[in-house]
């Protein structure tokens, strides 16, 4: 029986060394967890903005010691460790479930967190698995976050670096929808029934509300603090679940649709884009200082989806 996406999956998964090695159980039991506190989180936190060039933020040594108080809920070994590649993600994995349990840590770049921020883009797997021994990487390629179609060849990680800091590239909410779907994809073909995962706000955000919303309202938009555990079931009808399907359907329309053309209001350079719409996240954490970085994000994305182009482009000259 094949699952939703799961093509998709296995086809990215096994090119990096992810692919399932026995029978899939039918459902899955989640304890899903948020990374500690991250040298950014404290950065954003006093200045309300990104530096521009926090590359793969770590853990304080306040978020190491809430990583540690995780490993009570840990007693009980799950039958696998999957982690985001970011170094923030490992060391809380590493030391909420400490080495010598008989179950490694696996990487997968499908968790990592929705790369608008510069923390989320991370190290080159060969640094990373020189830091992280014990944490199984598979094929991990140097860069293995996100980076645009149209710069994949030949991309080096000071390339994706230039590419977010100098052209403002981001990765877009729908590819961003599109591999958490990718994630679920291969993570119900995993032998194991117990998973621990440990990820990011933005990532788990987008998991609980297009899987498991629809019968937990909770979860329709629900924010997961610094070394929050939240235990979930993953079911398969949650795999066909009518707020994922209409989700789907609207993304399928939305790229269907021919673009707007509007000769008062040309596309801007996405360098110019991505500052008009920090000053817009600037001036919504002015308004409501008691937001998560998260909630920011999201929240100033959404009211720059409903803007009018005219609107955008009112911002982007301001800049």
């Amino acid at each position: 029986h094949q699952l939703p996406k799961s093509e998709i999956a296995m086809d990215c998964c096994c090119f990096l060394g992810l692919a399932p090695r026995a029978r899939a159980a039918p459902s899955k039991r989640l304890r899903l967890v948020r990374h500690g506190e991250s040298q950014y989180n404290v950065y954003y936190a006093e200045h309300h903005r990104d530096p521009g060039d926090f590359w793969d933020a770590a853990l304080t040594p306040k978020g190491e010691e809430q990583a540690k108080l995780l490993r009570s809920r840990f007693e009980k070994r799950p039958e696998m460790i999957v982690s985001s590649p970011l170094t923030r993600a490992i060391q809380t994995a590493l030391l909420a479930v400490p080495d010598g349990t008989g179950r490694r840590v696996v990487a997968n770049p499908l968790c990592s967190e929705h790369m608008e921020a510069s923390c989320d883009l991370g190290r080159p797997a060969s640094q990373l698995r020189f830091a992280f021994p014990q944490v199984d990487f598979g094929n991990l390629p140097d860069v293995w976050w996100y980076v645009p179609d149209d710069c994949k060849a030949g991309i080096t990680p000071e390339a994706s670096q230039k590419l977010f800091t100098n052209d403002g590239r981001r990765e877009s909410r729908p590819d961003f929808e599109r591999r958490v779907d990718s994630f679920v994809g291969w993570l119900m073909q995993q032998p194991g029934k117990d998973i621990a995962i440990f990820a990011h706000a933005d990532f788990c955000n987008c998991l609980l509300q297009r899987y498991l919303s629809w019968r937990e309202a909770s979860f329709k938009d629900y924010w997961m603090s610094n070394c929050e555990l939240l235990e979930v079931e993953l079911r398969q009808e949650d795999l066909r679940n009518p707020v994922l399907s209409a989700a789907l359907a609207k993304a399928s329309e939305d790229s269907a649709a021919p673009e707007p053309k509007s000769a008062s209001a040309m596309p801007a350079p996405a360098n110019r884009a991505a500052l008009a719409l920090e000053a817009l996240r600037q001036e919504l954490s002015q308004k409501h200082p008691e937001l998560k970085p998260g909630e920011l994000r999201a929240k100033a994305a959404k009211e720059w989806k409903a803007l009018t182009q005219e609107a955008r482009a009112q911002y982007m000259a301001a800049i």
